[in-house]
């Protein structure tokens, strides 16, 4: 799925990233560039960052943009 419309950049990506030392939503936009477009986003990277995934629900997701 993709997690940054704007770049092009899949939660798998992300993951990667996490991995590789992203720890916000600014590390994420310097290794794969998500986050780095028009922030709307930005709610569901910091899901990723966190270690929990998308919800079916997004509108009901209060986890506040990094």
């Amino acid at each position: 799925m993709y997690a940054c419309l704007c770049k092009g950049v899949t939660d798998a990506q992300v993951r990667a990233a996490v991995g590789a030392g992203a720890r916000n939503v600014d590390d994420l936009s310097l290794i794969c560039e998500a986050g780095a477009g028009c922030g709307g986003c930005h709610r569901l990277l910091a899901r990723l960052l966190s270690g929990r995934g998308p919800t079916m629900c997004p509108e009901k997701d209060r986890t506040p943009a990094a």
